[in-house]
């Protein structure tokens, strides 16, 4: 829309999911959306998602109106949910800077699959399996079971759980 144009009243845009994110679908936007579900390259090379350690996490999504998503989470094999995780306790909901604005959290890279059981559909809460997509390259040691963390997409904390098993620590005790 150019500037100084007024929106349409009355309409309001639907959620979709594209890729693992939600996004207004193309009627609502008056356009076609493509988006490619190409792998991205780390260090000139191709990461090999499914090589890659697993950990199995029980998972509680917000809601929009406790500062999360404004669409659940729901992941299918072609798409892609890939957040962070910071180890942290699960009532942060602040993500903690220093006086420049700069993150001081450990943010470790994840790409979610389709939930083993759902307990809440309206937000995606459940118990996830989550590829550690940058291992070796990215210390995921912290994520063992037992450990709580919290979702990050970018600064906004959108969820936060507990580790249940761990592919990296499988002589630790497992949770149930």
């Amino acid at each position: 829309m150019s500037r100084g144009t007024a929106r349409p009243r009355g309409r309001t845009k639907k959620c979709t999911r594209v890729a693992g994110r939600a996004l207004p679908d193309s009627e609502s936007l008056g356009r076609n959306r493509v988006i490619s579900n190409v792998p991205r390259q780390t260090s000139s090379r191709m990461i090999d998602i499914a090589s890659q350690p697993t950990i199995v996490v029980d998972l509680v999504m917000l809601s929009a109106s406790e500062g999360g998503r404004n669409c659940p989470i729901q992941i299918v094999t072609e798409t892609r949910y890939m957040p962070h995780l910071a180890i942290d306790h699960r009532e942060n909901r602040i993500a903690r800077t220093d006086t420049n604005g700069q993150s001081i959290e450990h943010y470790m890279g994840v790409l979610f699959e389709p939930a083993l059981s759902a307990t809440d559909t309206s937000t995606g809460s459940g118990r996830y399996p989550l590829r550690l997509l940058y291992h070796p390259n990215v210390n995921y040691a912290t994520l063992k079971p037992g450990a709580t963390f919290t979702v990050r997409e970018g600064r906004r904390i959108v969820g936060h759980g507990v580790v249940v098993s761990s592919e990296l620590a499988p002589n630790l005790p497992q949770t149930e």
